[in-house]
């Protein structure tokens, strides 16, 4: 995603970017998409000022049923760009400035829209916000089927509730049959 800033001179130019593009970091997650980035390039003297939207559509797969599913990203960018160091603006001091190679007149804006893109992440991609997951014992996609695992099997967690439950249900039963050895009749 390359903008030839030679070409822009006198007044403002809007690009309109297309290009396949990788996340980075997200292998099994994520593949690669189609990325959209709209950018608005306005000259001044001898630096450009760059304002970008970007649009991407991922293919994801869920991080709790492990199915693909079809994600949108979008995201903004801001940069100066410097035909030469200038004492008033230095790219130590921030991101978003960038000086041009010497004889150049190209800007790469691929990193850009990838962080652009990256800091629209959810923390976990989900295919949907109600997703049920897999079963952990039986692998069934609980968002297509009912797990055929015993209630005790699909979360081993509860087992001591349950326990305690049919204890206090077994201890209910014997008291309706008649008292207890320990309780004496009035």
């Amino acid at each position: 995603m390359k903008i030839l800033l030679s070409s822009v001179k006198e007044s403002s130019r809007e690009f309109r970017l297309r290009a396949k593009m990788s996340l980075g970091g997200l292998e099994g997650r994520a593949e690669s998409g189609e990325v959209l980035a709209l950018v608005n390039v306005r000259p001044a003297g001898e630096r450009w000022y760059l304002q970008g939207q970007v649009e991407g559509s991922f293919p994801f797969r869920c991080d709790r049923c492990r199915s693909p599913f079809d994600g949108k990203l979008t995201g903004e960018f801001t940069m100066i760009v410097l035909a030469k160091l200038q004492g008033d603006l230095d790219p130590e001091d921030s991101e978003e400035v960038l000086v041009l190679a010497s004889g150049s007149q190209e800007v790469d804006l691929s990193e850009k829209v990838r962080e652009a893109l990256i800091l629209d992440l959810p923390i976990r991609l989900l295919c949907d916000e109600g997703c049920k997951g897999l079963c952990p014992q039986c692998g069934a996609n609980r968002n297509l089927e009912e797990c055929r695992c015993e209630p005790a099997e699909a979360d081993p967690r509860w087992s001591a509730l349950r326990n305690l439950k049919k204890l206090m249900e077994s201890e209910g039963e014997a008291g309706e049959a008649g008292p207890r050895s320990d309780e004496s009749e009035v």
